[in-house]
């Protein structure tokens, strides 16, 4: 399987929140609420990533920490012009 992009990521990560609200038994089955919560759900979680890279001292030729920033955007502007 091919690497994801950070754009692929971004999407996922969103995606598995909205899921998991739209499951749970509450009043959070409103789309635009359900949008608004998994968007920052997906942020914390890649925050949390980014954060342990860098207390970590992550190796910086891997890319890795890059790649979670460009998730991070990705996220941050999914919905935006995404359908």
């Amino acid at each position: 399987m091919a690497a994801e992009t950070p754009q692929q990521k971004a999407k996922l990560l969103v995606h598995e929140y909205r899921l998991l609200l739209m499951e749970s038994d509450s009043e959070y089955g409103e789309e635009i609420l359900v949008s608004m919560l998994s968007k920052k759900a997906a942020l914390i979680a890649v925050e949390q990533i980014i954060n342990t890279l860098y207390e970590y001292h992550y190796d910086s030729q891997s890319g890795a920490y890059e790649f979670w920033q460009e998730v991070k955007t990705e996220i941050e502007t999914y919905g935006k012009s995404n359908p």
